[in-house]
């Protein structure tokens, strides 16, 4: 196929997939599906009662039940191939298969300039095209799967997430620039369970963290203030909030003005990390030592758990604290019940199988 007549992939495909179930496309299991039994979140008596609703991402009743949740199915890890394919930032289409995020991606294929590859590694789910948090978690996560022996890798981020670059930058992964790319074969991937081979590759990118970021000492316990990143989960009297945890010489960190280095030095040390929920705490995924404790502040009513799943992965303790409040006035943070917290998720670490 030439290059520029890959550009009708995306209107092509939907009527080619109407008249034929054959999408081209081969599939290589990379790894089973496993089954693991770990021991149920750390939640304090009460706290799921005040549960109101959750962000909207997916069910609550699925956040709900992973509280309690002591057997998880981890799906297999599968590598995908199809042919002559358009890619642009929100997806890609060969002739009989596509991957649409967007309908942006019927003027990306028409309005930019065509780069061509024979060989490309797609990373870039549609959740990681908008979250950072699933940037790191899946983009990330999928780009070592392979390395540049299948190609180059497309894992585009937005200009505004100024950390991506540079974990970039740390693990070595430079990604194709162009905004339009055909490629004569395009590999992807299903990699949302939490598995051993996904937990290899936490493995990896933690050593890395901590061979650029590990070598100071600092403190033990550690808040991230959110700020005013993303939607709006702030705490009410943060401040003195705040003074109460310098006062306990915690170290406090605000994601929004910190660099990746600021943050990383912190966290590389750090043995119990708390937080509001969102993408920011995925940093401390990326870089706490198995057997650390990391507490989740979620509102009421935007409950979620997905923290959990990935604080499993690492063998991190999870626990969980719901507040009340409102997204105008702010969430109440009861410290009481955080320390408590903390302690039941110290005692689920002990529970935690050993890192791999």
């Amino acid at each position: 196929m030439m290059p520029t007549l890959a550009r009708l992939n995306p209107f092509i495909a939907p009527m080619v997939r109407r008249v034929s179930q054959a999408d081209g496309v081969t599939v290589e299991e990379l790894q089973p599906e496993e089954i693991e039994i770990l021991p149920p979140a750390a939640i304090l008596p009460g706290q799921i009662d005040r549960v109101t609703s959750t962000d909207g991402l997916s069910p609550l009743e699925y956040h709900l039940q992973s509280l309690t949740a002591t057997t998880f199915r981890h799906a297999p890890v599968l590598r995908k191939m199809a042919k002559n394919a358009i890619v642009a930032f929100d997806g890609f289409a060969t002739a009989r298969h596509s991957r649409r995020h967007s309908n942006a991606l019927f003027a990306q294929v028409l309005g930019q300039r065509l780069a061509s590859v024979n060989r490309l590694r797609y990373c870039h789910e549609g959740l990681a095209s908008r979250h950072f948090g699933h940037w790191l978690t899946d983009a990330m996560l999928e780009s070592l799967i392979d390395g540049p022996e299948l190609g180059h890798l497309w894992m585009p981020a937005p200009s505004n997430w100024p950390h991506a670059t540079q974990y970039q930058q740390i693990l070595d992964l430079p990604s194709v620039g162009a905004d339009l790319v055909f490629a004569r074969e395009l590999f992807f991937y299903q990699d949302f369970g939490q598995g051993s081979h996904k937990r290899a590759r936490y493995a990896r990118i933690r050593r890395a963290i901590h061979a650029r970021h590990g070598a100071a000492t600092g403190a033990e316990c550690v808040f991230i203030s959110r700020g005013n990143t993303g939607a709006a989960r702030l705490i009410r009297d943060q401040d003195r909030l705040v003074d109460e945890l310098v006062r306990r010489n915690w170290t406090i960190i605000e994601v929004s003005t910190a660099s990746l280095d600021q943050l990383q030095t912190a966290l590389c040390s750090a043995r119990i990390v708390v937080s509001m929920d969102g993408s920011h705490l995925t940093h401390a995924q990326l870089s706490l030592t198995p057997g650390s404790v990391l507490i989740v502040l979620v509102p009421h009513d935007r409950f979620t758990t997905v923290h959990l799943d990935y604080a499993n992965a690492n063998r991190i303790s999870a626990g969980f604290v719901v507040l009340e409040g409102s997204a105008g006035e702010g969430y109440v943070v009861n410290w009481d019940e955080v320390m408590r917290t903390i302690e039941l998720s110290t005692t689920r670490a002990g529970l935690m199988p050993p890192a791999e």
